[in-house]
């Protein structure tokens, strides 16, 4: 019985393929060459928009960068990111490298990968708020519409926390204390806390200001709205109608399954 079914998943599959194929090609062979050309413009704006991300984060550490070697640095981090296997990781590090090349030192370096990529979740998050709840009760994705408020709080509440810990006495002396006891039981893991130590003290010298997170957060959000676009204007281009209501939460949901480096570009 198994086999029998596979086979007739198969032959469904066959024919589908069959099907949507001659379609394709009908699409592709009348594409609105003016709404394909708005499609690259608003990809490339997408890109120019995370290299802004970059660009503010290192001029909060004291390094100035011209836009375009940071456009280039985007562009080729991008492409190992979507065609190599685990290319997050080599997008990451070329970016890195280049960085270093370029006057910031390993801290600020690392800070401003780490940085720009926690701003550019944190924006596509925000999104997806925005998508299921903007699509109504009845909308796509509406089963998500409480888990999503759930998480939306926690930013709020680990910023409460934040500074709440910074007005408290009791943090600093509750850390001294476990600095001590990790010391005198754990050798290994107190040469582990003191490399943290050190190296959080290093991420602590850089210190943006409201206006250059701001400005991030704001290009971050830039970036995922043209990246929207593009798909958006390849739809239009292709005579597809857009399904505006559940177009976020969709598009929202895909660029999750990309950030899972399983396969080359995303699952």
């Amino acid at each position: 019985e198994l086999l029998q079914v596979a086979a007739r998943l198969e032959e469904e599959r066959v024919v589908r393929r069959q099907q949507v194929q001659p379609h394709a090609a009908r699409l592709l062979g009348h594409l609105t060459w003016q709404w394909l050309v708005l499609a690259c413009a608003a990809e490339l704006a997408s890109m120019v928009a995370f290299a802004r991300i970059q660009r503010w984060l290192l001029r909060a550490g004291g390094v100035r960068l011209g836009l375009w070697p940071m456009v280039g640095i985007t562009l080729a981090g991008n492409a190992m990111s979507v065609s190599l296997p685990g290319g997050i990781a080599w997008g990451a590090g070329y970016a890195f490298d280049q960085l270093r090349r370029r006057g910031a030192d390993r801290a600020l370096a690392v800070w401003v990968v780490l940085a720009a990529g926690a701003l550019d979740s944190f924006a596509l998050f925000v999104l997806i708020v925005v998508g299921v709840w903007g699509a109504g009760p009845s909308g796509p994705a509406r089963y998500l519409r409480l888990p999503v408020a759930i998480l939306a709080a926690i930013p709020v509440l680990v910023v409460m926390v934040a500074v709440g810990a910074r007005h408290s006495r009791w943090v600093p002396r509750a850390g001294v204390a476990a600095g001590r006891l990790v010391r005198h039981n754990l050798p290994l893991a107190s040469s582990l806390a003191r490399w943290c130590r050190v190296t959080g003290g290093r991420l602590r010298a850089v210190q943006p200001r409201r206006t250059d997170l701001a400005a991030s957060f704001g290009f971050s959000m830039a970036n995922w709205v043209y990246d929207c676009a593009c798909l958006v204007f390849c739809l239009k281009a292709l005579a597809i109608s857009v399904p505006w209501r559940g177009l976020l939460v969709a598009y929202c949901i895909a660029q999750i399954g990309i950030s899972l480096p399983i396969t080359p570009g995303g699952v």
